[in-house]
């Protein structure tokens, strides 16, 4: 029961954010760029909770798991952003686009002219972005400008906008998040990552207990996040009630339980 329950938990954030948040930011329409990106984050994160949704049956585990891991990402990037970590952080997180499309292009290209007798996709656009003229300076004039050379005055290798690995990331978001990389990032990466490690000597009834538990896990990251945006674009004046809807929604888990067990008693 308290599988369902924390499915229940999902479903009802997910309500929430539907009826409420979604309408107030679609409804915005002067913004700035820094609101523009954290707007585009939370639909994200709103997309990951319709899937969480849906996914109903204990047998999507790995998928339930895998999205837990990708909201906590999602909810480091928010912080990350409302608080200008690294300073500059919209400018790095623009430049961030064009840097990794380039890198993967390239990529592609070189290993390519390495295997000209495998069978490719004709016309892609790859290639065409590695050819264009003055695209791979303008590429590391971005890197340079944002992140830098390392101390062999190379161009630093840019992983992600922040410049900085995840533990990282989680530390400059807050102790809650840091915690949260500790206790529980690895433990869902194994479930997304390739390999046993997760799975090897668990029993079916633990596998299940995986599913509850990235339930659980996921739901109060949206929420937080919800509150968190909410404030940052201003929503908050307009749904006063959001404070009190969100502890609603933390509830649910007890109140499904406490009803089954007055069913019981029944």
């Amino acid at each position: 029961k308290g599988i369902e329950a924390f499915y229940e938990e999902t479903r009802a954030a997910k309500d929430l954010a539907q009826q409420v948040m979604i309408p107030q930011l679609k409804g915005l329409i002067k913004t700035s760029r820094k609101e523009e990106v954290i707007k585009g984050l939370y639909f994200r994160l709103y997309g990951w909770m319709l899937t969480l949704e849906s996914l109903k049956d204990t047998v999507h585990f790995q998928a339930v798991a895998s999205a837990a891991r990708s909201i906590f990402e999602l909810l480091l990037d928010i912080k990350l952003l409302i608080d200008d970590k690294p300073k500059d952080s919209i400018k790095k997180f623009d430049a961030f686009v064009p840097i990794e499309k380039f890198r993967v292009a390239k990529q592609y290209v070189n290993f390519k002219a390495k295997n000209p007798n495998l069978r490719y996709l004709s016309g892609t656009g790859k290639e065409k972005l590695v050819a264009k003229q003055g695209e791979e300076v303008r590429i590391n004039k971005l890197i340079e400008e944002n992140w830098g050379r390392n101390s062999n005055g190379k161009l630093m290798k840019v992983g992600h906008w922040t410049g900085w690995k995840t533990d990282k990331r989680a530390q400059e978001a807050g102790k809650d998040c840091e915690f949260f990389y500790h206790e529980s990032y690895s433990l869902l990466s194994w479930y997304t990552h390739p390999g046993l490690v997760g799975i090897q000597g668990m029993s079916s009834e633990s596998l299940a207990a995986v599913f509850g538990n990235a339930h659980m896990l996921s739901t109060p990251m949206f929420l937080d996040a919800t509150l968190l945006v909410a404030k940052a674009l201003k929503l908050i004046q307009a749904i006063p009630q959001l404070v009190d809807w969100i502890k609603e929604v933390k509830s649910t888990v007890g109140k499904v339980i406490l009803d089954e067990h007055i069913k019981q008693l029944k």
